[in-house]
């Protein structure tokens, strides 16, 4: 007798179930529980998205799985701890209710604050208390606001009342007893807060738990921070800080996992006074107390400050000296990720707007991506992708300084088309001469303007990388790649004759256009001074149909003899979209 897969279930304790629970409902952005969830597979239906299951119904769903799960759901009060404002004021009641005593994990927004009735309430005339101040309320009221463990307040359109801007300035104080002292994450977005030019400078040392926080355009970093600091999360604003007391404050989180600072917006342009942009004055220096406030125990070391439980750092739009001496101050683990948005000077190019330490890691890496996208509604054109053994993986965007506003007026179409393949080449030829190459064994190209670009200085570059394995292209035209690729007298520096990439064994030409016959040729050419063909991956363009050469050959012939290579051809285009008539004159 088969038996009932449902045992097994059956079989797990109340408790775990509990915690699996817990596990599914949890949000780790408050403001996530107002929000569509994505489709996690761009293969799923379009109605994704209306047949996903609102973040608002997932306990009340878990819970009528079953008449078990429901008397386990409803006897887990913290499975009801977590909601959001905004949501209906009779499903808010419900929550709070059904939560207990338990932790509180609350999302506020604009919404929050609209005047809403509850259930049975009649409209006298009188103005009601909207979502957020009656929890609020009814939690002072009962000398419960310790519950809230974690906040998240959003309202950058819609007026705070002064009731609860009262209540949330009084987060910030220090005077006894303290509201919220078991709060662990701290997401403050609204410009009430701060309603002048500078964010807020304040005091968060009576907080001891706090462990995540989201500080955007209100709270400054140079604010007093608990001691010992568990901050782990931190997503906010530095415009208005240096690059010391940025770094006094990253060295003051030991236990930093996860980082995302904004130093500008993508539209503020740096100005030509670098030291304007992150001053630094006496008190950076000669301050006789650190950014938490304590006393300086002893002057700044040298050597970098490690950061062993870092996952993730990204800086935005910053200029190059602000984000190397950010970088150049700290070890971090090569499991790490950074990701910087570099705002380049006119006078600057790709590569040299480069801050000093990821010039070294650029050095030993193993692998390196490099694009090259111009898009007019975006003025990132440029990007760097790097990653060795020893240290982090590195992402690097620049911005096109000629397309950034107020300094594209007046430049044809073409003017900034040979900017862009002057930037292009600048590229190539700084990889050459500034930075060995000595490890790399990955490398892909995706530049729609490759093919304008000078043969000489791309067969030079390729020429210089001898350890490369594997290489990837995206292109409107290879064939500059494949003849750079081939010997020939243009691989010659330094009066040396050097084979380009003679250790490659794999190259993919998916989403580029090439010529079949120059693969060919090229492919025979290698055989006798480079390494085995392993794979060759390419989209068979419904062109080669009608395609043959001036032997009459068509293209089966070809693609019977590339199978030797190990070739795998797929069906499609040979872009990945259409090209418009604009895009493929580049």
């Amino acid at each position: 007798m088969a038996q009932n897969p449902l045992d097994h279930i059956n079989r797990i304790p109340d408790e775990m179930i509990a915690q699996i629970m817990e596990l599914y409902t949890y949000e780790d952005d408050l403001q996530d529980l107002i929000r569509t969830p994505e489709p996690s597979s761009p293969s799923l239906s379009a109605n994704t998205k209306q047949n996903s299951i609102p973040h608002v119904n997932k306990p009340d769903q878990i819970s009528s799985v079953c008449r078990r799960w429901r008397y386990i759901a409803l006897n887990t009060p913290r499975l009801w701890a977590q909601f959001h404002l905004s949501w209906p004021a009779s499903v808010v009641s419900t929550y709070m209710v059904r939560s207990g005593s338990a932790p509180l994990a609350l999302g506020i927004d604009g919404v929050s604050f609209r005047q809403e009735l509850l259930a049975g309430e009649s409209d006298n005339g009188t103005a009601t208390a909207t979502n957020a101040e009656r929890i609020i309320q009814s939690l002072s009221e009962s000398n419960s606001c310790h519950r809230i463990c974690r906040l998240s307040i959003q309202s950058l359109r819609h007026p705070i009342p002064r009731s609860f801007l009262s209540f949330a300035t009084s987060i910030f104080s220090s005077d006894l007893p303290v509201t919220t002292p078991n709060m662990s994450q701290l997401h403050f977005e609204s410009m009430e807060l701060a309603p002048g030019a500078h964010p807020l400078i304040i005091s968060l040392a009576h907080l001891p738990r706090l462990s995540d926080i989201k500080f955007l355009k209100n709270i400054s970093l140079r604010s007093t921070f608990p001691s010992p600091c568990l901050l782990s999360h931190v997503h906010a604003d530095c415009e208005e800080i240096s690059s010391t007391h940025l770094v006094q404050f990253l060295k003051s989180c030991p236990l930093l996992e996860d980082v995302v600072l904004v130093q500008k917006d993508v539209n503020d342009y740096p100005s030509a006074e670098v030291e304007e942009d992150h001053p630094t004055d006496e008190s950076d220096v000669t301050s006789d107390h650190n950014c938490q406030g304590l006393p300086n125990q002893s002057p700044p070391s040298n050597l970098p400050f490690p950061l062993p439980h870092l996952k993730n750092l990204t800086l935005r739009w910053t200029d190059t000296s602000y984000a190397e001496a950010v970088l150049s101050n700290f070890l971090f683990p090569p499991s790490a990720s950074i990701s910087l948005a570099i705002k380049r000077s006119e006078d600057q190019s790709v590569v040299s707007a480069l801050p000093a330490p990821l010039l070294t890691f650029l050095t030993h890496s193993h692998t390196l991506s490099i694009t090259v996208e111009p898009l007019r509604w975006w003025p990132i054109s440029f990007s760097l992708d790097f990653k060795s053994s020893l240290y982090p993986r590195i992402s690097v965007e620049f911005n096109e300084y000629l397309r950034m506003p107020g300094h594209s007026l007046g430049h044809s179409t073409e003017d900034e088309k040979q900017w862009m393949i002057e930037d292009t080449d600048a590229i190539f030829d700084s990889l050459t001469h500034r930075v060995p190459l000595n490890q790399l064994k990955e490398l892909e190209i995706s530049a729609r303007c490759l093919h304008s670009v000078d043969a000489g200085i791309l067969s030079t570059f390729l020429a210089n990388i001898s350890l490369v394995e594997r290489l990837s292209v995206g292109t409107i035209d290879a064939d500059i790649i494949l003849t750079a690729i081939s010997s020939g007298p243009h691989n010659t520096v330094d009066k040396t004759i050097r084979h380009p990439l003679p250790k490659l064994h794999f190259l993919d030409l998916q989403n580029s256009r090439f010529s079949l016959d120059l693969l060919e040729s090229v492919l025979l050419d290698r055989e006798d001074w480079a390494a085995e063909m392993s794979g060759i991956k390419f989209m068979r363009d419904k062109s080669l149909d009608m395609w043959s050469d001036d032997d009459g050959r068509t293209a089966e012939d070809v693609l019977t003899n590339l199978k030797w290579y190990g070739t795998e051809i797929e069906g499609g285009n040979w872009t990945e979209s259409s090209v418009d008539s604009e895009e493929e004159d580049y």
